[in-house]
């Protein structure tokens, strides 16, 4: 089986100049070897007949073909060519994925004093920050297909914040954090994103339950917490023996009002 998927026929928005829009899915040794050493983005499909070939250099490899939609040859391709996925799209936001070119525009985020007080920062440096985003994009969007995405304004595409979820060492649920900035605060957008990645949780992603924290002081994090259904968990898991806040939970059954 040897398949040529036209990326152009099922995006809306321009391909990047230089970068071949087609994405090859073969379960043809022979085949994936040559197209990928002449630089063609490949996707292998694992068979009885080649399951013994060593196809762990490559980003995806899929077994049922025939189940696979647009979208997600879609997203494999942007995974290959390095553009960043949009997640979900609110009234006022998009909430896709950051790349390294969106490190300045977190900064501008992160200036206002204020938005440090119960997250942290980023690194001073910015090329310590600028590792730090490309090790995230190749280690924990690539794996899990999730993370922490960037919120931009839908009106001027500027980024205006951050949401989603993590892993947190030892723990066992994802965890809901977010961060807007400054001057996007009180105007309801934390709990419109917040809201439509939750949901994305459970109803995308298959969580059955997601944790979130927050310290005792912070009385906006708690109110919004509480106003899209968490419910606080005293015998839940603890960020650290030294935290001194309040664990939150929410189960897939348990849906944010509107």
């Amino acid at each position: 089986m040897n398949i040529v998927i036209d990326i152009k026929q099922f995006v809306n928005t321009a391909i990047p100049e230089g970068v071949e829009p087609y994405l090859y899915v073969s379960d043809n040794p022979e085949e994936i070897r040559r197209l990928s050493g002449n630089g063609h983005f490949v996707v292998p499909v694992l068979t009885d007949s080649n399951k013994d070939e060593d196809f762990s250099s490559y980003k995806y490899v899929i077994t049922n073909p025939e189940e696979i939609d647009s979208d997600f040859y879609v997203k494999i391709w942007q995974r290959y060519v390095g553009l960043p996925w949009t997640i979900l799209e609110t009234r006022r936001c998009i909430i896709r994925e950051m790349t390294e070119g969106d490190v300045e525009e977190l900064y501008k985020v992160y200036e206002d004093a204020s938005i440090t007080d119960y997250t942290e920062p980023l690194y001073p440096d910015y090329e310590d920050e600028l590792e730090y985003t490309r090790n995230y994009i190749n280690n924990v969007y690539s794996y899990f297909g999730f993370g922490t995405w960037l919120v931009v304004n839908r009106e001027n595409r500027k980024v205006i914040g951050r949401v989603g979820f993590n892993y947190r060492e030892g723990h066992d649920s994802p965890e809901l954090g977010y961060v807007i900035a400054k001057d996007y605060q009180g105007q309801g957008i934390a709990f419109e994103v917040c809201r439509a990645v939750t949901i994305y949780g459970f109803e995308e992603l298959g969580f059955e339950r997601i944790s979130a924290y927050s310290v005792m002081e912070n009385k906006k994090s708690l109110g919004l917490l509480k106003k899209l259904g968490f419910k606080e968990d005293p015998g839940g898991e603890k960020i650290s023996a030294e935290f001194k806040g309040i664990s939150y939970e929410m189960n897939k059954y348990i849906k944010a009002p509107k």
